[in-house]
């Protein structure tokens, strides 16, 4: 497969020209093969690649280890305590890293703006079939479903973009939150709005993907700043 497949396949994108009301022609080669959206970013990305699989295990243990003296709102702290264990550190960690970057606002007012226990649902979908039978028409950007016999043990995953249920070679979840950000570039589609700063924080600062991104906000920039003094620190002898 990898011989035939020596450049990515071209018309993917979800700008392009293919029928909006027939997605399967977009991801039928998605389907077929769990691990098409590596491959494919490998190839637009050869040496950003590995860049998350290689450091979100430091990150993890950093964000959970840090969060609650970066930010000590209620929310956090209550999913500190009550909630974050129930979930393996992987994602665990990503949701903390979303309230420490909690969701943009959609609009001028601030009723527009989404919070996070919505968010969170635009990055992890419920483990149920029926959920494709219910999904909100404006979620558009690819989605994680994760099955498993529970939160901690989870060992099956999927992407849900149009609908569409596109299997994944991920072993673990660190590997299905790779799978995950790479779906953006290669369907094409930009971030979920309410999602903007925690993709941005992983973009530039995991897989060091537009360094200099000169509209990374400002919030993105201040917790990396106060996470990586932890990570650049020596470790002190115990």
């Amino acid at each position: 497969m990898l011989t035939r497949c020596d450049k990515p396949f071209q018309g993917y994108s979800r700008s392009n020209s293919y029928p909006r009301k027939c997605p399967t022609l977009l991801y039928r080669k998605f389907q077929e093969w769990n691990l098409m959206i590596n491959f494919e970013f490998s190839q637009l990305y050869p040496e950003e690649e590995n860049n998350f699989l290689n450091s979100w295990q430091i990150w993890t243990k950093q964000i959970l280890q840090e969060a609650k003296y970066i930010n000590k709102s209620p929310a956090l702290l209550k999913f500190l305590t009550e909630n974050c264990g129930e979930w393996d550190e992987a994602i665990g960690a990503l949701f903390t890293l979303l309230h420490l970057i909690p969701p943009t606002a959609q609009g001028k007012a601030k009723r527009n703006r989404c919070n996070i226990e919505d968010a969170k649902t635009r990055l992890e979908g419920t483990p149920l079939q029926s959920i494709l039978d219910t999904w909100k028409g404006d979620v558009k950007q690819p989605n994680l479903l994760c099955l498993g016999s529970d939160k901690n043990s989870l060992d099956n995953f999927f992407i849900i973009c149009d609908r569409l249920l596109l299997p994944l070679a991920a072993r673990n979840s660190t590997e299905a939150i790779d799978s995950l950000f790479k779906s953006h570039y290669v369907f094409g589609t930009e971030y979920d709005v309410s999602l903007r700063g925690l993709w941005k924080f992983i973009q530039v600062y995991i897989f060091k993907l537009d360094p200099e991104e000169p509209n990374l906000p400002m919030k993105v920039k201040q917790v990396f700043n106060q996470l990586n003094r932890g990570i650049n620190q020596p470790q002190k002898n115990v």
